[in-house]
């Protein structure tokens, strides 16, 4: 949050919600999960012009959740179903921001997330009515210990 503040408008403001009360641990390569999490903040920033993005940070029992959610230019329903595709641009990415970039950041993230048998989603009610991208990852399982006689 901290490296990609500096590129927010004066039009757009960034916030962390932290809903997870004590200690969190999940097994995680840290540098696979900070780059799905730089990925869907740095896009919200891209095709977000006013408005508020909001990293989200909630666990339950089995799970620890992210979720960047902004007001952005949105998704179609279409668009939904491809966006972790590999190489996949929507026409609507193209028009707002132009032809920057390569379309394999969210591809790249989903199998991140995957590699660590989490679970990724994007959601949107439409075209200029922002987005929801988030992941999960398992919390760490404590370690039974079943004592054995010989």
């Amino acid at each position: 949050m901290h490296e990609l503040k500096p590129r927010l408008s004066r039009k757009l403001k960034m916030e962390l919600v932290n809903n997870v009360k004590g200690k969190v641990e999940a097994e995680v390569d840290a540098d696979k999960i900070l780059n799905v999490i730089f990925n869907f903040v740095d896009n919200a920033i891209k095709y977000t012009e006013s408005g508020k993005i909001s990293i989200v940070l909630e666990k339950d029992q089995q799970k620890i959740i992210v979720r960047i959610k902004d007001t952005g230019i949105g998704l179609s329903a279409e668009d939904k179903e491809k966006v972790f595709s590999k190489f996949f641009r929507s026409k609507d990415v193209l028009a707002a921001v132009g032809r920057s970039g390569t379309g394999l950041g969210l591809y790249i993230a989903a199998k991140f997330v995957a590699g660590h048998n989490g679970e990724i989603w994007c959601d949107s009610p439409g075209k200029d009515q922002g987005s929801e991208f988030g992941f999960s990852v398992p919390l760490k399982q404590a370690v039974k210990v079943t004592q054995v006689e010989a």
